[in-house]
């Protein structure tokens, strides 16, 4: 969950909606001792309050709606693009109606470049991008890519700014080392998305100066290839992910990718594949969970499922078990995730369907992914 801090979003409105009066705040502010509040502990509200007051600006007048028709502060700024032009955009994003990239031909005056007089903005900047000849071009192109000088510009590629070694790493190509990592995202870690935990992960191999080896174009992403994605809130002893490198990691990449790891999210092993080992995405088989139950009615449910045709009622289920205890008992059961193989489902959808446990009750059950299955 990610919110924003009420007093700071008040400030930074006024900020991005003021005008010349807020010169005379921000003077103030800064006199007063205002700085570096772009981090929580050095903001300070009752500051701003005082310098808004001192220089009698009311704070409110900015926190208002603006009504489009009036003048606004940034109004004194000319861009190009005309101010009716973005009355008609407001009116059509309330509507949800679409505006077409202009690129290809079609203007909607605006006010660039040309007003209408030149409408297509994928014209040729001669001396900067070269023609490529040799690109590809397809009959059913638009125009400005069947134009060869005119589509220069969508087909140009550049590296952007990376440390001298990545780039000419990345750019040499030559052999590609693959490795595949496992790990385990345990605690409060499980709250992080699977989007959230690919960041975390391609951070902590970049911190711990791993040869990874990343995408070409003007902005580069590391060659990282997640496994199947693990729901949100559920812990996972054993989650998969491969990674390239123009070299191999080491005996240590382990301890090295750990050391940069925030608690929760730590690496088992790391280990290289052979040149016949298939992509991650083809080794994928199955998922393996366990089900605390602690109530004697789902305990119930799970042994009445187990006994009355469990794969007739979940075909994405490779195997169905029930280990009772003391406390209770626990429930594992392995779920398809290999498409090619049949049907595919979610942990959530099998307590559902078999044991008759809505969503929001399987919050409070603690469900655990013991292992990833590769074939």
């Amino acid at each position: 969950m990610k919110w924003h801090e009420q007093r700071e979003a008040e400030i930074e409105c006024a900020l991005s909606r003021g005008d010349r009066r807020m010169a005379r705040v921000l003077h103030t502010a800064w006199k007063s001792g205002v700085k570096f509040d772009g981090w929580n502990e050095h903001f300070r509200h009752d500051l701003w309050t005082k310098a808004f007051d001192a220089e009698g600006v009311p704070k409110e007048s900015y926190l208002r709606a603006y009504d489009s028709d009036e003048v606004l502060p940034w109004d004194v700024l000319d861009v190009s693009v005309t101010k009716r032009f973005l009355q008609i955009e407001l009116l059509k994003a309330k509507k949800e109606w679409r505006t077409e990239d202009c690129k290809w031909g079609h203007c909607y005056a605006c006010g660039v470049p040309g007003n209408g007089e030149d409408t297509v903005l994928a014209a040729s900047m001669p001396g900067s991008l070269p023609a490529l000849p040799d690109a590809p071009v397809r009959p059913n192109d638009p125009a400005s890519y069947r134009q060869v000088a005119k589509g220069a510009a969508y087909r140009q590629k550049a590296m952007p700014d990376l440390a001298p070694a990545i780039r000419s790493q990345t750019k040499r190509g030559g052999v590609v080392f693959r490795h595949r990592v496992s790990f385990e995202k345990r605690g409060d870690a499980r709250l992080l998305s699977h989007r959230n935990t690919m960041d975390v992960l391609e951070r902590a191999i970049r911190a711990a100066g791993l040869p990874a080896r990343y995408s070409e174009g003007f902005n580069p992403h590391m060659k990282l290839s997640m496994g199947p994605a693990l729901p949100l809130g559920i812990e996972s002893h054993h989650e998969v992910f491969d990674v390239e490198g123009t070299e191999p990691f080491g005996h240590d990449a382990a301890r090295r990718i750990n050391e940069k790891l925030p608690p929760g999210i730590a690496v088992l092993e790391v280990r290289g594949l052979s040149a016949g080992e298939p992509a991650l995405s083809r080794a994928v088989r199955s998922a393996r969970y366990g089900v605390r139950l602690d109530s004697p009615e789902y305990v119930a449910r799970a042994g009445e499922a187990l006994a009355n045709g469990w794969r007739e009622r979940a075909p994405a289920l490779r195997a169905f078990a029930l280990e009772a205890d003391g406390s209770g008992a626990r429930l594992r059961f392995e779920v398809n995730l290999d498409q090619s193989a049949g049907e595919t489902s979610t942990p959530k959808k099998i307590l559902e369907t078999l044991l008759s446990i809505p969503p929001e009750v399987q919050a409070s059950l603690s469900v655990t992914r013991e292992a990833t299955v590769l074939g």
